[in-house]
Formats: C-alpha cells, sequence, structure tokens
C-alpha cells in the first residue's frame, strides 16, 4: 500500500511483493505529487508549488504511458471522501490532465431524469414522485423518504439505484480498456459504504483508492455555505457516511485539501 499525503508534500511506502500492479501504485504517486500538482498551484496550494515542475510531470506521463501499454486493463482508481471534502475538485484535477473519470452523482442525475432507468421503479417504491416532466421530483422524494421512515426509505432506494450505478461504471471501464487507456478513476462518494471490505472493493474492480480529506471545521463550513443545506440535513447525511478517519484508515492515497 502507497499513501500520499499531499499536504506534506511525501510519500509512505509499505513494502509490498515485487509486482506489475506495485509498481503502477508507485508511479501513480508518482503522479499525484508530480504532474496534478500544477493543477493544485492555481487553486491556492502554495506549498506545493516547489513541485509543480514540467520536468516531473514529463517523466511521470512518459513512465506511466509506457507502462500503461502494457496493461490488459487500466488501473481503477476510486475516488471517495465525506461530504465537503473536495471530491469534484479531485475529479477536476483528473479530467485536467486527460484522465477519464466516471462520476456517480452524475450518474444518478441521469437516472432520476425523464426516461431513466431509475425513474419507473423508483415511481413504484415511492408513489407520487415523479415530476410532470417525467423525472424524479427530488423535493417530493424527499418527503417521502421522510415520511415512510429515512433507515428503510434509504434502503429501498439504494436497492434499486446502486445496481444501476454499478452497471454505469462497469460499462465505463469496459470503454476505457477498449480504448487502451491505463489508468481510470471512478468517484464514487459511498465508496467504503457500499464496499464495507477489501474483498469487495476489489470485486467491485477497484484497485486503489484515494481519499479526499479536510480538518471538520473547514467540512463544516464549506457545507453549511451551499445554498438550502442547514446544520440538521447535514447531521442527516453525515450519519449514512463512513467517518473520515475510517476512511482514511482504509486509503491507498489520502489528499489533504483544506487550502481550497
Amino acid at each position: 500500500m502507497y499513501v500520499v499525503s499531499l499536504n506534506h508534500a511525501r510519500v509512505a511506502k509499505v513494502p509490498l511483493a515485487p509486482s506489475s500492479l506495485a509498481m503502477r501504485m508507485l508511479l501513480l504517486a508518482g503522479a499525484i505529487v508530480g504532474g496534478t500538482s500544477m493543477v493544485l498551484a492555481r487553486h491556492a496550494w502554495p506549498r506545493l508549488r516547489h513541485l509543480r515542475g514540467p520536468v516531473s510531470a514529463r517523466l511521470s506521463s512518459v513512465a506511466l504511458a509506457s507502462l500503461g501499454a502494457a496493461s490488459p486493463r487500466p488501473l481503477v482508481l476510486g475516488l471517495t471522501g465525506s461530504i465537503g471534502m473536495g471530491k469534484s475538485t479531485a475529479s477536476e484535477w483528473w479530467r485536467r490532465a486527460g484522465i477519464r473519470v466516471h462520476d456517480s452523482d452524475a450518474t444518478v442525475h441521469a437516472l432520476y431524469a425523464a426516461g431513466g432507468a431509475a425513474v419507473a421503479p423508483i415511481g413504484r417504491a415511492f408513489p407520487g414522485v415523479i415530476a410532470a416532466d417525467g423525472g424524479i421530483d427530488r423535493a417530493a422524494l424527499s418527503q417521502a423518504i421522510a415520511v415512510a421512515g429515512r433507515e428503510q426509505s434509504f434502503k429501498t432506494l439504494e436497492q434499486i439505484v446502486h445496481p444501476l450505478v454499478s452497471a454505469s461504471r462497469a460499462a465505463f471501464i469496459t470503454e476505457a480498456e477498449a480504448a487502451g487507456e491505463w489508468l481510470v478513476v471512478v468517484d464514487v462518494p459511498l465508496l467504503f459504504e457500499t464496499n464495507p471490505d477489501e474483498a469487495s472493493l476489489r470485486a467491485a474492480g477497484v484497485d486503489a483508492v484515494l481519499v479526499m480529506s479536510a480538518p471538520e471545521d473547514v467540512q463544516i463550513a464549506r457545507v453549511l455555505a451551499r445554498p438550502g443545506m442547514t446544520r440538521e440535513k447535514l447531521e442527516v447525511i453525515l450519519a449514512r457516511q463512513t467517518p473520515d478517519a475510517t476512511k482514511r484508515t482504509r486509503a491507498d492515497f489520502v489528499v489533504s485539501a483544506e487550502a481550497f
């Protein structure tokens, strides 16, 4: 396992038996600390400016590209973190670097939209939540969940939505493999919640996990600044998420993101 803390610009290595995956993980760590830091430096992370040299980025790109050419399947990096930790910013890093990203939240939005595969089953489970345009009325769905009981309602909703998102993610990885990609990123907010152990993570096709993290006060301030967000809503969301400290212990890479 390789753990990268960009906040302190260091790479800590736990010994592994030599393997192509281990080498790819090490090079991935180099890419995060080297190439990606050029993007980070543009987002108020001045302590990383000494890492943004073009030589570092070029070396990472060449090494990664040459290694990826011999790989039959792209390395799948799971990107996760609790609400307000900076996952959207991290996704943008990878996109700017030319890496394909599968966004679970965007997939859910598409599933909820008119014609989406989740609309009919959610409508059957929660009558009255389909809007006039044929999509899911999120406000009506939230109300239905509150009336029916949050715990069971969330389980019902997850049983409908999670398999559809997983299928979309699997298709994304297959397409990336066919295109010869060496690395893809899957942005999954509930990655650890839906994959409680390492075996389930690997069964889901995730080779390594990058966790976005930030101090609690920074996280709360970010989330409460969002339109319509309240402390009560935040507490409900956090109650359904694995604690940040637990996520960090399970991560292969950790990015401390309090500066943006």
